[in-house]
């Protein structure tokens, strides 16, 4: 989940790509806009964003950016994948709150991580909160399965 820990500096808006200077991260999607009145970011329609450890992929994300031009919240809306080394997870929505480090996944959340023995783990839930500082994942109302 790191693509979500980095700041969005020095941010260069070309064609439907933004790429972000301080961290080799791309945002792609079909249209983006920038509302620079209310400080959001609206990337439109096949969103993905890579870091090169992470990728997440979405059909609408809003970055919210402070006085700064910082990011301060992103949203993330409709068939929210985010995938990384050993892991993907799915949900309707995810939300990034920057300074707390906090992300939430929420709606039909799904979570799939493969185990060094080749088992998976499946978590299943409504709501997931995952802490990056502590590294402390709260899952609501969760079913665990284990698959092969």
């Amino acid at each position: 989940m790191k693509l979500f820990s980095v700041l969005f500096l020095f941010m260069v808006l070309s064609a439907n790509a933004v790429e972000l200077a301080s961290e080799n991260i791309e945002i792609v999607a079909d249209r983006s806009i920038y509302d620079r009145q209310k400080s959001i970011i609206t990337f439109i329609e096949n969103v993905e964003v890579d870091d090169g450890e992470s990728k997440l992929i979405c059909q609408l994300m809003d970055v919210y950016m402070d006085q700064e031009n910082s990011p301060e919240k992103i949203h993330c809306f409709n068939d929210v994948v985010i995938r990384r080394e050993g892991s993907v997870a799915t949900s309707d929505r995810a939300i990034y709150l920057v300074e707390d480090q906090v992300v939430t996944l929420i709606g039909n959340v799904k979570i799939v991580t493969v185990e060094e023995n080749g088992d998976k783990r499946i978590v299943r839930g409504t709501k997931v909160i995952y802490d990056l500082k502590t590294n402390v994942v709260e899952v609501i109302n969760s079913k665990m399965n284990k698959a092969k």
